[in-house]
């Protein structure tokens, strides 16, 4: 019992442990990055092909989640003149033009977005509770259970694996702060206030870099190789013709698949991007 409390980790001057406790901190959290990094395997997995035609609502959903994919839908039916969007000082509405058209002509997924828009909206509206986004739910879900078999999202035995690690760094670090605030109870030391304040900071820090990324390798990857194909296959002005001819469809539904990147820079409806 004296060994247990009467060592040099025990004993260890104030400042010193101090010293030591944070650096011990920042080598495990970076252990644990390291080691976070290999529970994904998707890197060795083969890369699905670029789709002739993609959806570029699915990609959307893939890049930005629910939010970018409310941002792709509002940007197609801008381009179909279906949708308009009013810039005024600090405030960006959406409104209907109530042109007709061929309900044939728009996917299930625009029609939804377009019966919300019944109404004028402000932008913000799109990302609150019961705004576009929220709306958009079920086809999300089905483009999400899409994704997951390609793995292009991580699945659960990789979360649990997570967990366990993130769960074992706490274990490392929290112990010994516990074990130094014992011992200095022990050994008749009150100022502890350091141990306190730094185990907690390390908590916080920890958990932080505990989030799942929410993209696998093999996904980033594919989003990659997507981006490329497609910066490869824009028109130019001077082989307009020949280009679209030899390579596949770049655009579907009056969206572009990488609208993502661009992030709505077309002058009318850039301001959309800044309400997430």
């Amino acid at each position: 019992m004296d060994f247990l409390f009467d060592n040099p980790l025990a004993n260890m001057y104030g400042p010193y442990f101090l010293v030591f406790y944070t650096l011990f901190i920042i080598s495990t959290v970076i252990g644990y990055r390291f080691l976070r990094s290999r529970l994904d395997k998707t890197a060795h997995f083969a890369v699905p092909p670029i789709p002739h035609n993609p959806d570029p609502f699915e990609i959307a959903f893939l890049r930005g989640g629910a939010n970018e994919l409310a941002r792709a839908i509002v940007f197609s039916l801008v381009q179909k003149n279906l949708l308009k969007i009013l810039n005024e000082e600090k405030i960006s509405r959406i409104c209907p033009t109530n042109v007709k058209f061929e309900k044939q002509s728009l996917k299930p997924i625009e029609l939804t977005a377009l019966e919300w828009f019944s109404t004028n909206r402000e932008a913000k509206e799109l990302f609150q509770t019961n705004g576009l986004a929220q709306m958009l739910k079920p086809y999300y879900e089905t483009f999400q259970a899409k994704l997951e078999m390609q793995h292009f999202f991580p699945d659960e035995e990789m979360k649990r694996r997570n967990n366990r690690l993130t769960l074992q760094a706490f274990l490392i670090f929290g112990g010994l702060g516990a074990y130094k605030f014992i011992a200095a109870l022990y050994n008749g030391y009150t100022n502890f206030l350091g141990i306190v304040i730094i185990t907690i900071i390390g908590m916080l820090v920890l958990g932080l870099a505990a989030k799942m990324p929410r993209l696998t390798k093999l996904s980033k990857t594919y989003l990659e190789r997507l981006q490329m194909a497609f910066d490869r296959i824009k028109p130019s002005n001077h082989n307009e013709t020949s280009v679209q001819t030899s390579i596949p469809s770049a655009t579907f539904a009056a969206v572009d698949p990488c609208v993502v990147k661009k992030r709505l820079n077309d002058s009318a409806i850039s301001r959309l991007a800044v309400w997430a």
